[in-house]
């Protein structure tokens, strides 16, 4: 439980950082990166 946690915050701090940087490609990729973590886990 704590790791995938783990692994969800780090996602989430990514996107945040992709938001603040207002970089539309990393934003993207940090999305997909999240969706490929949560269906093949």
């Amino acid at each position: 439980m704590s790791l995938e946690e783990d692994e969800s915050e780090k996602c989430y701090r990514f996107i945040d950082g992709a938001v603040q940087k207002n970089t539309r490609p990393a934003l993207a990729i940090a999305i997909t990166f999240t969706f490929f973590i949560t269906f093949f886990r």
